[in-house]
């Protein structure tokens, strides 16, 4: 990066590329490339914010733009971290900063409303970038003995998607 950007430097230009573009795989991959260029700013960032400890999962809310709803937010999770599988509601754009989180990616079994099958993983760490669509269904866990920073850019703040416990799916292994 040529220089150092604020955050509202960074909601601005994501909110561009939205409005301009709106909400593609070629938006979505243009997002997910500036995020991945700004995470080496996150140790400036987080300066005030204290990383997760063992099993602990903190969200910092940065910036949620008043127009589009379009929220930053920089995520620490603690060693041992672990998250069931759940959808947004919203697209989501996830740049990784520091430590490592494996994604689970699934897809709903059909025939059953809550139930999922793992189709792939994704190891996010420093400088990957992950997207999910409105449908996308996830879990997630903290590898290694480190706390994670990871930019997430959502669609929607995350105060307007329905209650976590109500976003959740039960993994099945065989179908």
């Amino acid at each position: 990066m040529d220089q150092e950007q604020t955050i509202q430097d960074v909601m601005t230009r994501v909110v561009a590329v939205v409005q301009a573009h709106g909400v593609s795989p070629e938006s979505l991959s243009s997002v997910a490339t500036h995020l991945a260029s700004v995470t080496a700013q996150l140790p400036q960032w987080q300066r005030a914010l204290r990383a997760a400890q063992p099993r602990e999962e903190l969200l910092y809310e940065l910036s949620i733009d008043p127009e589009t709803g379009i929220a930053l937010c920089l995520v620490s999770d603690g060693p041992g971290s672990v998250s069931p599988p759940h959808e947004h509601h919203t697209w989501a754009v996830i740049a990784g900063g520091s430590g490592t989180e494996l994604n689970r990616i699934y897809r709903q079994i059909e025939g059953w409303s809550r139930r999922v099958v793992e189709v792939e993983r994704i190891a996010l760490g420093s400088g990957n970038t992950l997207m999910l669509t409105e449908e996308s269904i996830h879990a997630t866990e903290v590898i290694g003995d480190t706390a994670t920073y990871h930019l997430h850019l959502y669609g929607k703040a995350l105060s307007r998607l329905p209650k976590f416990s109500n976003r959740t799916f039960e993994a099945v292994t065989d179908v």
